[in-house]
């Protein structure tokens, strides 16, 4: 893309972006429990990347807690979410 195009793009991004930050009308998203554990489950996944610290960062996490809270809601299923959260249960790909 040629460098107007671009200006013209971010400026325009800009613009709507500022409007999607001021439109307190909610999304209502529908989702089986599958997918809403799957959609914590990369959250997590994201969340631990080491540059991924930003003020976005901490939205997502809130987000996410709020799905762990509606889905991990057996004893089990909240053990196996909150482990996602601790490095501790971190594990190499080679020992999956």
């Amino acid at each position: 893309m040629s460098e107007i195009k671009e200006a013209e793009l971010y400026q325009n991004f800009s613009k709507e972006f500022d409007a999607l930050m001021s439109d307190k009308q909610p999304v209502i998203l529908e989702m089986s429990k599958l997918q809403a554990w799957v959609l914590l489950c990369q959250i997590q996944l994201a969340l631990r990347h080491p540059k991924n610290i930003g003020p976005t960062s901490k939205l997502v996490k809130d987000l996410a807690l709020e799905l762990q809270n509606k889905i991990a809601t057996t004893p089990a299923l909240a053990t196996v979410a909150g482990r996602g959260w601790d490095t501790k249960f971190d594990t190499e790909p080679e020992e999956i």
